[in-house]
């Protein structure tokens, strides 16, 4: 056959091939490819001689195309190549698996201590802090109830009354709280020379009904001299209400301590305003101590 023949058209089922079954026209299509020829070129490394003898006149038919179409190719070949060291087919079309460096095995090998000891160390900065806002809060128990360092001011704490870690308003150093319930003790150097702590009780509770509060209409409902634990004190109290359905009326009391040799502030907060948390609030003012 020379180099230029062409090999016999596909046509219709109706047409040449007639009712001929795919493998027939397989047969007769391969058995163009195969025919002997002159060409004295030898087949590439690898594969078998009586089926590439077409591979220098057609550069562009590889292994595959000397099988029938859309069929894998023969096990006995595939294993003649592979006992000689030639890669299978899917080696030769897609590549053969590289094994990884040695770099990279060992960075694999470090990845899984660093990762556990990652773990460990944050494992171990919560504990910390944990144990150390305990250590806190004990530190400063007195009997029932407990202690703001700052101050040097104990407070009991009611049932259903538990210890905050970090007070809610900057400046307080305690906070003790019971559902919408808060009060709050802090040191505070606001307080001039000579000042009453009528006056200050007055400032402190504008300040505070504005920061907190955001009542519509605010009335005060006590005003009165409070001295407890040593000190000389005021106590404010105001009730806050709002336009609204939604919000509830809030209650906020708030008292002033001045000594001779520190002073301090306490504010409490219910909202939404309820007679047993008033009650619980004025027990806690009221069992205010001065710790050594």
């Amino acid at each position: 056959m020379d180099d230029d023949e062409i090999p016999p058209p596909r046509r219709s089922r109706r047409g040449r091939w007639g009712n001929r079954t795919e493998d027939q026209e397989a047969d007769e299509w391969n058995s163009w490819l195969t025919e002997e020829s002159d060409d004295p070129s030898p087949p590439p490394e690898g594969l078998p001689a009586g089926r590439n003898r077409l591979s220098a006149r057609f550069p562009g038919i590889g292994r595959p195309s000397f099988v029938r179409p859309y069929s894998d190719p023969d096990p006995a070949d595939v294993g003649d190549a592979e006992s000689r060291g030639v890669p299978p087919p899917s080696g030769r079309w897609y590549g053969a698996a590289v094994q990884p460096a040695a770099d990279d095995e060992d960075s694999a090998r470090r990845r899984g201590p660093r990762f556990y000891l990652l773990v460990v160390l944050t494992a171990g900065v919560v504990a910390a802090a944990a144990f150390g806002g305990w250590w806190y809060i004990s530190s400063g128990s007195n009997g029932d109830g407990q202690t703001d360092l700052a101050t040097g001011i104990g407070y009991p704490v009611p049932d259903g009354w538990h210890t905050e870690l970090l007070p809610p308003v900057t400046g307080f150093t305690t906070a003790v709280r019971s559902g919408g319930a808060v009060l709050m003790i802090g040191p505070t150097s606001a307080i001039p020379d000579g000042t009453k702590p009528d006056k200050m009780a007055v400032e402190l509770t504008d300040l505070y009904s504005g920061l907190l509060l955001h009542g519509d209409k605010v009335d005060v409902v006590e005003d009165r001299p409070f001295n407890v634990a040593g000190f000389t004190g005021h106590s404010r109290s105001v009730l806050a209400k709002y336009r609204d359905v939604v919000n509830r009326p809030a209650f906020m009391r708030v008292l002033v301590l001045t000594g001779t040799e520190r002073d301090a502030v306490v504010v409490a907060l219910s909202q939404p305003d309820e007679p047993g948390l008033r009650t619980d609030i004025d027990d806690i003012m009221s069992g205010l101590s001065l710790d050594p």
